[in-house]
């Protein structure tokens, strides 16, 4: 027994002594969040969300433990950028009272650098900057409490390589222990602060350090519709998290090798940010965050979710509520239970086989060789060159379809610890990944894998299986992949219908409006006259909603109805409903609580209207209830207390007179995404078997938050776009049709029923028609022909010229007049089809390779009225370099809008069909700009090129630098000549905006001599590209002319003109800011001075370059 007794002493002594004192502070910090687009913001109210006092207690409140203060010290308001970089005691004492104000709500709070630009792009020129403001903040607080926290830098990127970071973290870590030596630090990792840098991390020597990382995967999932993200992420709309066992393991699989890297180092974990974006459906949000943050704590690690009042945020500083399930998700509630899934084989393959056909790809210098033995196959690395898809085992032509859910298993092994990723993705440019990166670490013993993933993008019935195998040499050996499609089955409630509202008989609602008011022999005697509702039932509709537009209220006149004097109206409309069959929806409009006179949301009027109403016509199942049209016209006033409380003391009245009767409640003004955090919000407190969420569309096809609402309750559009009175019948009526036509397409493709809108002053019964039953255009696009007995009496076409280049087309639109004219058939002719030819839709097509003109002419059915469009064909461009056919001299400079003629698909790639810019060259797809001076590209996206024809002046290696600018996290491009990749992806890091450009530099760069085409690819777009610069790289050795006659510069300080003499070989200027940013560079023409009147005054750097020859120079400007 005593023998026992002393190894337990043994053991327990062994273990308290090797975990560090960061151990215990990890737990106090337990699970917090992040103060994100506050701090880091250039100001502090640059991006909408500043921070404000009081902010602190409400999160203390909330149950967090600490809070962590995003901030950027980089701006010229809060430091300087030139020895000795002073940080700004003005913004010393201003993050001073935030972070006081955190400890005094007794929050711990964790103070980092963030978005500092310059470091991330040039860091061995920032690196004494850097240092020097981490000595500076060191010694300001070097007093406080350990409740305080340092983390040296977010999300480490660009010029900070691992190896970079490496060095650098310890550097700034020891200015740290200088004055703060038991001060807790967060150590991050390189390539953007994720996972995958964590393999490459080394960590120093240091008790008091916890291992930060930040995840936000799945990338699709918690990023979708995010601008910054790139334009593919509107395509990830709608993709949904639902707690599978599938997505689970995923996600462990994803922090399996940060919890063996914290054993093996003994370091606490705290996961800096995790958070899904607002675009994202709510109880999605809502199970992958609670999933994750019980996940961390099961893990022993801290967390801080990303963020607190802006995209991804917990609080509503408008409204001043918390979003309440979001909220109970990441601090209070337990882990919600798995959801079941059915899984449906699509593929499997356990390599018995002797040959498969999988294939093996190798890029660059990755060299390796496939063998299939012992039931696996066998994949032998030789070189793994630089990146991961350098090497690849791939699985093509694989069937994924869009909307599905799939799971992805596989069981492999290594011959040592490696990191390998997989993804199914596009199998032709631009290589699209639908399932996003996944990483999986190996080791020698075969283990299980998986992950799991919606499809967004359309369906793919050739798509592939991918493993990435490159960056390294360990050897990679498959055993077995199996894909699944996965059904997953998620409780909804039993008493909640969902989709859209329907009528009794199971139909779909398509319906139109009606007005009472006091216009007795307009509108009233419309509505009350049985006639006009057999011809809107005869043109395809099954509803009318009635709308009540001028009630007595307190600041209107005696002259407007009281309830009693409505009611005898009402009674006509119902039986006209009645009679006919129609369903009704009677609706309060007007006057609602944001139009009352005392602005209380007390909801008196209707209050007064309802409990009259409400029990008149509840027996009659032909009849709907919509107590308030648009309650407010501001989303957030919903969550408000009084307005909730006055709307469902309306709502319960409702119910309570009409227990049967169903409720179209909310009315919303607009279908954002925010409204499903209402309808979540209100969710516990509605009957949902008689309830029915109401919203309105104005001319928008936006529709997920429609979508996300119907998987779980039912919905109907109450209101949507038609303006019958918009300039009739020229361009912007035709506009107006299309977009009404847009718009229901939109609600008919996701299956919502809908009722329309008009313009109340169309009193006759003509007119009136003509506004109810839409356009005949759209009628017969969609029900069938409207009998309105009308002939037409004119005709309209949409454009009466036109420019056309050769081989491109034009559709022109005609309408015969009136618009509701019964025959609506355009028969269209061309004067020559050997200039243009028409087709019966009216699309034109320019099919002469040569310049010339053509009449198009629209004709009514009956030829009784004609419309012509002159069409003038331009011919079409040879492929040669813009604009006078001379190759870009290289070295030299090249305007990206100076892109190759050719037109689309031969000296560009653009996937829209208009320049939406301001620059030149309109007539082509490329949307030009002039953010700089010189021109700029903007508009890009993914998969898009340029092309340049240029003259390479002598072999050797050229540097590139590359003006972009970007607002996103990160863009990816590369560069072909003739045909051939010369370097590989290059990432472009965010410059804060898309008017800030910086240089993008690619070295060692081999070209031949001679005429050939340059073309920029880009691979990932979320920036806007400025100039192409090129030098000559001057081998070691060689003898530099110019720099033995130094080239003259003068005067300094100058006003307005700069000279140089002395210069043979000088072909280029750059003018660049201290802290390294290109503002502008140009040609330099022989003995003519560079003009500098569009420079502010201040001092720059001014680079000369030429053939084998750099000169820098400071320059001052007055």
């Amino acid at each position: 027994m005593k023998r026992t007794i002393a190894i337990l002493i043994i053991f327990f002594s062994i273990n308290s002594f090797a975990q560090t004192p960061a151990f215990e502070f990890n737990k106090k910090l337990g699970t917090g969040i992040n103060m994100g687009n506050m701090f880091e913001a250039p100001t502090e109210t640059e991006w909408g969300n500043p921070w404000k006092t009081g902010y602190f207690k409400i999160i203390n409140d909330m149950g967090f433990k600490h809070v962590r203060i995003p901030i950027r010290w980089e701006p010229a308001a809060r430091s300087s950028a030139t020895p000795p970089y002073q940080i700004n005691p003005v913004f010393f004492t201003r993050i001073k009272q935030v972070v006081d104000e955190a400890l005094a709500n007794h929050l711990i709070a964790i103070i980092n650098m963030h978005h500092h630009e310059a470091l991330l792009n040039d860091v061995n020129g920032q690196k004494e900057r850097f240092l020097s403001q981490w000595t500076q903040i060191a010694t300001y607080f070097k007093d406080y409490s350990d409740s305080l926290v340092f983390e040296v830098l977010n999300e480490p990127n660009n010029s900070i390589t691992p190896e970079v970071w490496n060095t650098l973290f310890p550097e700034a870590l020891q200015k740290i222990r200088l004055t703060n030596p038991k001060r807790y630090v967060l150590v991050g990792t390189a390539e953007w602060g994720g996972l995958g840098g964590l393999s490459k991390l080394v960590l120093p020597k240091d008790d008091y350090l916890i291992q930060t990382v930040h995840y936000y995967n799945p990338f699709t999932f918690t990023h979708q519709g995010a601008s910054w993200a790139g334009t593919e992420a509107n395509n990830w709309l709608g993709t949904k998290w639902l707690n599978t066992e599938g997505e689970r393991q995923t996600m462990q699989n994803d922090f399996a090798p940060l919890v063996a890297f914290s054993k093996k180092y003994n370091i606490p974990v705290h996961i800096g940010e995790f958070g899904a974006y607002e675009k994202a459906e709510m109880p999605s949000r809502i199970r992958w965050t609670n999933y994750l943050a019980r996940y961390f704590e099961e893990l022993g690690f801290s967390c801080a979710y990303w963020e607190f009042s802006a995209g991804f945020g917990i609080y509503d500083p408008v409204a001043k509520t918390a979003r309440q399930d979001l909220l109970n998700a990441l601090v209070t509630d337990p882990m919600y239970p798995v959801s079941e899934t059915i899984l449906n084989p699509v593929y499997k393959d356990e390599f018995k086989l002797s040959t498969t056909d999988w294939q093996l790809y190798t890029q660059q210098t990755g060299n390796a060789t496939k063998t299939m033995a012992n039931d696996e196959v066998q994949i032998i690395i030789n070189n793994g060159s630089s990146e991961t898809w350098h090497v690849q085992l791939v699985k093509n032509n694989v069937k994924i379809e869009k909307d599905k859910m799939y799971l992805l298993s596989f069981k492999a092994r290594s011959t040592a610890e490696r990191t390998i990723s997989a993804y199914i993705g596009k199998s032709i440019s631009p290589y699209t990944g639908y399932s996003g990166g996944n990483s999986f670490t190996l080791g020698t013993v075969v283990k299980s894998f998986s992950y799991t993933f919606q499809m967004k993008e359309p369906t793919d019935l050739s798509s592939r299986i991918v493993f990435d195998l490159g960056k390294s040499t360990e050897d990679f050996f498959l055993d077995e992949v199996i894909l699944n499609e996965v059904t997953v089955k998620i409780n909804s409630g039993e008493n909640t219908l969902t989709g859209t509202l329907k009528d009794k008989n199971g139909n779909i609602m398509r319906g139109t409006p009606m007005v009472l008011g006091k216009s007795l022999s307009q509108s009233v005697a419309f509505a009350e006259n049985i006639e006009s509702w057999k011809t809107i039932q005869n043109n395809g509709f099954n509803a009318i909603r009635i709308c009540w537009v001028d009630p007595y209220y307190k600041d209107r006149g005696s002259n407007n109805w009281t309830v009693s004097e409505v009611l005898p109206h009402l009674d006509k409309v119902v039986a006209n409903a009645t009679a006919t069959g129609m369903n009704l929806i009677i609706n309060f409009h007007n006057v609602g609580a944001q139009q009352e006179y005392d602005k209380t949301y007390l909801f008196t009027l209707e209050n007064e209207f309802w409990n009259a109403v409400a029990p008149r016509y509840k027996d009659n199942d032909l009849v709907f209830y919509e107590p308030a049209n648009e309650p407010t016209f501001n989303t957030s006033d919903y969550l408000k207390t009084d307005f909730k409380t006055s709307y469902l003391k309306l709502y319960n009245s409702i119910r309570t007179l009409a227990p049967n009767r169903q409720v179209l409640f909310f009315s919303f003004n607009g279908i954002t995404s925010e409204i499903v955090n209402v309808v979540e919000n209100y969710k516990d407190q509605i009957d949902w078997k008689h309830t029915t969420v109401a919203y309105h569309m104005y001319n928008s096809t936006s529709s997920s938050a429609v979508k996300t609402l119907m998987a779980k309750y039912p919905v109907l559009c109450t209101e949507w776009f038609y303006n019958h009175k918009s300039k009739l019948p020229g361009n912007d009526f035709i506009k107006q049709v299309d977009g009404f036509k847009e718009n229901a397409q939109t609600l008919e493709n996701i299956g919502s029923g809908w009722v329309d809108w008009r313009d109340w002053g169309d009193f006759t019964l003509n007119e009136t028609i003509d506004t109810l039953i839409t356009d005949a255009k759209a009628k017969n696009y969609w029900w069938g022909k409207p009998v309105t007995g009308l002939k037409a009496t004119g005709i309209v076409i949409s454009d009466k010229k036109l420019n056309l280049i050769s081989g491109k087309t034009k559709k022109l639109i005609a309408f015969p007049l009136p618009a509701l004219a019964e025959d609506q058939k355009i028969n269209w002719t061309t004067a020559d089809n050997k200039i243009a030819t028409v087709d019966a839709n009216g699309l034109v097509t320019a099919v002469s390779s040569r310049s010339g003109s053509v009449e198009i002419t629209a004709k009514t059915n009956d030829g009784a009225f004609t419309a012509a469009c002159q069409v003038t064909i331009i011919a079409s461009e040879a492929k040669v370099a813009y604009p006078d056919g001379n190759p870009h001299q290289v070295p030299g400079t090249i305007n990206p809008t100076y892109y190759d003629l050719g037109g689309e698909g031969v000296g560009y790639h653009d996937q829209t069909k208009t320049n939406d810019g301001n620059g030149i060259r309109p007539e082509q797809g490329v949307d030009t700009e002039f953010r700089l001076p010189e021109g700029t590209i903007g508009g890009i996206a993914t998969g898009e090129w340029l092309e340049y024809t240029v003259d390479v002046l002598q072999d050797g290696n050229y540097t590139f630098e590359i003006l972009f600018a970007s607002a996103g996290r990160l863009g990816k491009f590369h560069l072909e000549f003739d045909g051939i990749d010369k370097t590989g992806q290059q990432s472009v890091a965010s410059t804060g905006s898309y008017s800030k450009f910086v240089a993008k530099k690619t070295t060692g760069i081999a070209l031949s001599k001679g005429v050939q085409v340059m073309r920029i690819y880009f691979d990932y777009a979320e920036y806007n590209l400025g100039m192409i610069s090129v030098t000559r790289e001057i081998p070691s050795g060689i003898n530099q002319p110019e720099a033995r006659n130094k080239v003259n510069i003068y005067p300094i300080p100058t006003r307005d003109k700069l000279f140089i003499s002395g210069m043979n070989q000088v072909r280029k200027y750059v003018i660049i800011t201290l802290p390294g940013q290109i503002l502008h560079q140009g040609q330099i023409s022989f003995n003519q001075p560079i003009d500098l009147k569009f420079l502010a005054g201040g001092q720059y750097i001014i680079r000369l370059e030429g053939d084998n020859f750099v000169q820098n120079e400071k320059l001052i400007k007055l």
